[in-house]
């Protein structure tokens, strides 16, 4: 899925396309906040845990919310 596929650039420190996959939320109406895995993390919780910093600026940038929690559970 498209969510999937945003996490997994997010984890593996793909800026180039998770700038693609952002578009392609925007162009079929997915908000950004809506993309998280099983344990309620988010693409910007996976950056920040993995000091992807490109990463994270380019979500916060495209006006991704910093303030969503994740569940208890992270990493």
């Amino acid at each position: 899925s498209l969510e999937k596929a945003v996490l997994d650039a997010a984890k593996t420190n793909k800026v180039e396309v998770l700038g693609d996959l952002l578009s392609q939320l925007a162009d079929q109406g997915i908000p950004m906040h809506a993309v998280r895995d099983q344990f309620g993390s988010t693409p910007l919780h996976w950056a920040a845990g993995k000091g992807h910093v490109g990463v994270a600026v380019l979500l916060l940038e495209q006006g991704f919310p910093p303030s969503i929690a994740a569940f208890p559970f992270f990493f």
